[in-house]
């Protein structure tokens, strides 16, 4: 059951970033996908905490959370064509920084103002330095 769950939120995930990629603003596609991993990276944490043992993760969430890292790659590369992203940011780099305040959430009660806040400062970092994200939230 938590392996299915887990699955479920990647495969939703692979989803949304593939219809924001098929979009035609990249840049507020970009926005609103990192703000979407974000907010429901606490979820993710938990399941693949419970499931992930000694062995590491099921080969089935594996493979799908590299569903995921692709259409988010696509997704990233699309706003750095554009221009919206800075063009030497790599896709481990942005997971590294969704991990943050996802981790945050699922650990401790992050006020939805803070949280929001804290999304807009991660946009902002990635964006160019001559722009900053469309999406307020």
């Amino acid at each position: 059951m938590i392996e299915a769950a887990l699955l479920r939120h990647f495969d939703q995930l692979t989803e949304r970033a593939q219809a924001l990629a098929a979009g035609t603003d990249p840049t507020v596609a970009w926005c609103a996908l990192v703000r979407a991993m974000i907010e429901t990276g606490a979820t993710k944490l938990t399941l693949a905490s419970m499931l992930a043992g000694r062995k590491g993760l099921p080969d089935s969430a594996t493979a799908a959370s590299n569903r995921l890292k692709a259409a988010v790659s696509e997704v990233l590369r699309q706003a750095q064509d554009t221009g919206a992203v800075r063009s030497s940011v790599t896709v481990e780099e942005v997971y590294l920084l969704i991990r943050g305040p996802a981790q945050a959430s699922a650990t401790m009660q992050v006020h939805p103002d803070i949280m929001d806040r804290a999304i807009d400062v991660v946009l902002t970092g990635l964006s160019r330095s001559d722009q900053t994200p469309t999406d307020s939230g």
